[in-house]
């Protein structure tokens, strides 16, 4: 249980969130179902490289002002078909705004977008 003052400073954080007042940090996460269940992985937070992408997984990338699910070329066909789902999943868990921009995004496309968002 969080103390007064630990649920007082998120209470203020999130409205200062909702208030647009700064952003949320970059967030690389890493799907997989690899092992046979489902699995998420934070991989990085903040500075994100380029390096931790890598095509045989889908990654959910939190940039604070949108969520973009990339999605790898070689991933599994299970990835592949519920990669959105698990995004919007990510969202509500996350609790993020229900109306933050969700794009798909498979390797290879939009690269120079997703060039932008790393620091390499």
């Amino acid at each position: 249980m969080l103390t007064l003052k630990a649920q007082l400073t998120l209470h203020l954080a999130e409205i200062m969130i909702k208030m647009g007042l700064f952003e949320k940090a970059k967030l690389l996460i890493r799907v997989s179902d690899e092992k046979g269940k489902w699995e998420y992985q934070v991989i990085k937070e903040g500075q994100l490289s380029k390096k931790c992408l890598n095509s045989k997984d889908v990654f959910i990338i939190d940039t604070g002002k949108n969520i973009i699910c990339y999605i790898g070329k070689d991933c599994s066909k299970a990835e592949n078909a519920k990669a959105m789902m698990i995004a919007s999943a990510y969202i509500r868990r996350a609790k993020r705004p229900p109306w933050i921009p969700l794009t798909r995004i498979r390797e290879g496309q939009a690269q120079s977008y997703i060039d932008s968002l790393f620091t390499d």
